[in-house]
């Protein structure tokens, strides 16, 4: 009954959410000839929609011409640059404008990307739930997550809806101090969650801070979900021992939702071949073999509003077979690694910690005029900005950047801001847009 009362409310029972989450269960255990057909079926009316109505892809004479997944490699790959410059070529015409929502992501650049989810998209909170389930949880159990979008904790009537009928709680990773970490261990006691999702940076230093305090759980939770983060080896290590569980890799974003997610078994990722299709590509754009290592390139099968056909979303993995059976009972195929985002800790001279994804949603919704950005922890006591800005950028803006930046990290901290053409990236190729140079933080 609750299940039922909360779908109505949150308008998902409308647009038949429970009848996806069935097929979602379904395909997941299916052989891997039923999985392909499906696909096939979904990628194909996918491409009959674009091909009629959204104008981005109108343009090209390869569209006319895919019949098939395979002939998928035809389209041109689909970037961020792409993205905002035909940002209305991309939206579909012949769809409600009450189906587009809105949404945004900073993506590892630290550069925000600006594009619509499709409101009646409920397979991939289908799939999201199918993915929670390998951690452990059930509908209707209760769940905390401790994250960093201000959008996504405690606020209106959407999220009262989910604590009190889904039984989920979002804590703020942005104030990870000594007393509010022992205050998050309370809660975690009293609110007795079967899973807790969280970036890898907060969750580890929150076991450091448990570990260091000697403090530990009498409730115990069914598995941790480590999202929206690289999770190295010495986190997972730190993670698993101070909260007496298993830690389950989840790996997704915003634009598209979950793309894979660790099982019980911990040999890699199965990734929801049933709602994306995901390419793996070498330096030269051609597809990689299993072992290789490439970047990885989606397509969305879900979003018709705003879709998105082989979007370079900036990371890198690798395959650990397409066609592998898993020991967990799953045939969805598995990914062995992902190597992409690593938001790193800040710390404050006051004793604050903040995970990466604050910085960006400050430069995104309070300050104005930073079209990228890349922040520096020299020291304890020193921060630098470097930053592209636009016309929007001045010295109210730059004066707000260096008061929140205080606020979070201590009045006494010293905050440098330059101005410069362009960030480069790293080394690997990757744009490291938070970097601590602290030791053992």
């Amino acid at each position: 009954m609750k299940k039922n009362i909360f779908l109505f409310l949150m308008n998902i029972k409308h647009y038949n959410f429970l009848s996806n989450y069935r097929v979602a269960k379904r395909y997941e255990m299916e052989t891997a000839s039923y999985q392909d057909l499906e696909r096939e079926k979904k990628f194909l009316r996918l491409i009959e929609h674009v091909k009629s109505n959204v104008p981005y892809y109108k343009q090209f004479n390869e569209i006319r011409n895919i019949h098939s997944i395979e002939d998928l490699n035809k389209l041109p790959v689909l970037t961020k640059e792409v993205i905002n410059d035909q940002f209305e070529q991309l939206k579909a015409t012949n769809i409600n404008k009450s189906r587009f929502i809105k949404n945004s992501t900073s993506g590892s650049s630290g550069k925000s990307l600006y594009f619509y989810s499709d409101k009646s998209d409920t397979y991939s909170l289908a799939v999201a739930m199918r993915g929670d389930e390998m951690a452990g949880w059930k509908f209707g159990e209760k769940k905390l997550i401790i994250w960093g979008a201000e959008r996504d904790i405690n606020k209106g009537l959407r999220a009262i809806l989910k604590r009190v009928f889904q039984k989920e709680v979002v804590l703020s990773s942005y104030y990870l101090d000594d007393q509010n970490i022992i205050k998050y261990h309370s809660f975690i006691e009293k609110f007795k969650p079967k899973i807790i999702v969280g970036y890898p940076s907060a969750l580890y230093k929150i076991a450091q801070i448990l570990a260091e305090r000697k403090l530990t759980f009498t409730h115990q939770v069914n598995g941790i979900v480590s999202a929206g983060e690289t999770l190295h080896d010495f986190q997972r290590e730190s993670i698993e021992k101070v909260f007496n569980t298993k830690i389950f890799n989840r790996y997704g974003c915003r634009e598209v939702g979950h793309i894979a997610n660790e099982c019980k078994i911990h040999e890699g990722l199965h990734y929801n071949s049933d709602h994306l299709i995901i390419e793996l590509l070498d330096k030269n754009g051609n597809s990689c073999k299993p072992g290789e290592i490439g970047e990885i390139v989606i397509t969305d099968l879900d979003n018709h509003v705003f879709p998105l056909i082989r979007y370079k979303i900036g990371d890198m993995g690798e395959y650990l077979d397409y066609k592998q059976f898993c020991d967990c009972g799953s045939t969805l195929p598995l990914i062995k690694n992902i190597r992409g985002r690593s938001f790193e800790i800040i710390e404050g001279l006051n004793g604050n910690r903040v995970s990466g994804t604050f910085w960006t949603l400050l430069m995104r919704y309070q300050i104005k005029g930073i079209s990228q950005f890349q922040l520096i922890q020299l020291s304890k006591s020193e921060i630098r900005f470097n930053i592209v800005v636009n016309s929007e950028f001045n010295e109210n803006e730059k004066f707000k950047l260096i008061n929140k930046t205080k606020e979070k990290l201590g009045s006494n901290i010293t905050v440098e801001i330059l101005i410069v053409d362009n960030i480069k990236p790293g080394a690997n190729g990757k744009y490291n847009w938070i970097i601590s140079k602290l030791k053992n933080s």
